[in-house]
């Protein structure tokens, strides 16, 4: 089980550090972090309020069109969102051959995703994927007061409530 892991994790960082050396000539590269909250219904009517940037050549508008449409089109496919949610790329690397070919990659990411974030940059937005491999260190909180008691874990940035008891002891009488 712990091989398995550590072997998609080392699969996951070799993605993630081949799409950091991919680049396009302008802002046309999509970055979507879907957290599994997300109804695919609602990605697809917030994707397709997305509009080209406004300082783009018609190339690079056409690019980002094909982007947004194999993006469309891959969720338009998904029955729900996965547990931890879905990281979703399209590019359009800029290279010198003429056959420009549009790559599309789907992420299922090792840690629950928080947050909705849609990117369209010159190149993709991998830091919430890089904070997720990071050793984190899970802490235990905890705070007292005369009554009551409450419990919780913070993992890397994720705060999790685990518990809240009361002491039973009424309080200051007149």
């Amino acid at each position: 089980m712990a091989t398995s892991t550590s072997v998609k994790l080392h699969k996951l960082r070799k993605l993630i550090a081949w799409l950091s050396d991919q680049k396009g000539k302008e802002k046309e590269f999509i970055s979507l972090y879907l957290p599994a909250e997300t109804s695919v219904d609602g990605a697809v009517a917030a994707l397709k309020q997305e509009t080209a940037p406004p300082h783009a050549s018609a190339s690079g508008k056409a690019n980002f069109e094909d982007n947004l449409k194999s993006i469309l089109q891959h969720l338009k496919q998904q029955q729900q969102i996965p547990e931890n949610g879905l990281a979703l790329f399209a590019g359009t690397p800029n290279t010198n051959n003429p056959e420009k070919k549009t790559f599309f990659e789907e992420i299922a990411p090792p840690e629950p995703i928080a947050k909705y974030v849609c990117v369209v940059e010159n190149h993709f937005e991998l830091e919430p994927l890089r904070t997720m491999l990071r050793d984190q260190k899970i802490v235990g909180i905890m705070t007292l007061d005369a009554k009551e008691a409450s419990f919780g874990v913070l993992n890397g940035e994720r705060l999790e409530a685990a518990g809240n008891i009361t002491s039973g002891v009424p309080g200051k009488s007149g």
